[in-house]
């Protein structure tokens, strides 16, 4: 009898689970997805919170892709076969990007597809977005946030802000 310890099983588990990493061109080609994704999310985290975000995709017009090559959206995602289960967008403005919708099928967190993500939507950043000098990543501004700035900090992530209070004009 072989006997296979905990570690190879999880292992196991990584390897057979083939992630795709890309960039969608059109986030509402994915709409069934995301609200498969928003429903999870609520069931799992025992909220209602993530349906805000229902609202927002419903109505596209909401979402304005600016045409300029240093202002706008774009949206990366983690494909499981043709299932959507992990996206975010990043809002571009010159030199600064920022995360702004980030929503991920928890069924999935066991096989790490959200720091696939994260590190191949910084690699993408790096290789085709030479103007972009910082990603911002939220600000921890409560308690309940404090766990995961350790989480970012594994992705070489800084805790920052500026408070318009504390600019002398």
């Amino acid at each position: 009898n072989i006997i296979i310890n905990k570690e190879f099983k999880e292992l196991s588990n990584y390897i057979r689970i083939k992630f795709n990493f890309c960039v969608i061109k059109n986030i509402f080609n994915h709409l069934d997805d995301i609200n498969e994704i928003i429903n999870e999310c609520d069931l799992y985290y025992k909220t209602n919170s993530y349906n805000k975000y229902k609202n927002l995709f419903k109505n596209n017009k909401q979402i304005v892709n600016l045409s300029d090559k240093f202002h706008f959206i774009k949206y990366y995602g983690v494909f499981l076969f043709d299932k959507l289960i992990s996206f975010i967008s990043i809002h571009f403005d010159g030199e600064l990007s920022g995360i702004c919708i980030f929503l991920t099928n928890p069924k999935y967190n066991k096989y790490s597809c959200v720091p696939f993500l994260i590190c191949n939507i910084i690699k993408d950043i790096i290789e085709n977005h030479k103007c972009v000098k910082i990603i911002n990543y939220w600000i921890n501004n409560c308690k309940g946030q404090e766990n995961i700035f350790n989480w970012k900090k594994k992705f070489r992530f800084k805790e920052s802000c500026i408070l318009c209070e504390d600019i002398n004009i």
